[in-house]
């Protein structure tokens, strides 16, 4: 179950790159609903990182690279550590 949870994790860090590494392509349409649902998060609801991790764009906040790094990385620690314990 951790690995499925795991891989899960890993595939959404890796679609939440892709707006950010690749800009105005095709592909980065992929993970801009999961940015902008990330970045309500964290910039509404929690308010936390206005600028610096959630920047508002066309009305809409969305993650930055710092936004989706914070995010995925304590997690995806947390989640290997826990499935190398098993």
């Amino acid at each position: 179950m951790l690995v499925l949870l795991f891989s899960v994790v890993l595939i959404c860090f890796a679609v939440s790159l892709l707006p950010v590494l690749l800009p105005g392509t095709l592909l980065a349409l992929l993970g801009l609903p999961l940015n902008g649902w990330l970045g309500g998060l964290l910039g509404t609801t929690l308010g936390l990182g206005q600028g610096s991790l959630v920047v508002g764009a066309a009305g809409q906040a969305t993650l930055t690279l710092q936004g989706v790094l914070v995010v995925y990385i304590p997690l995806l620690v947390v989640l290997f550590l826990l499935v190398r314990a098993r």
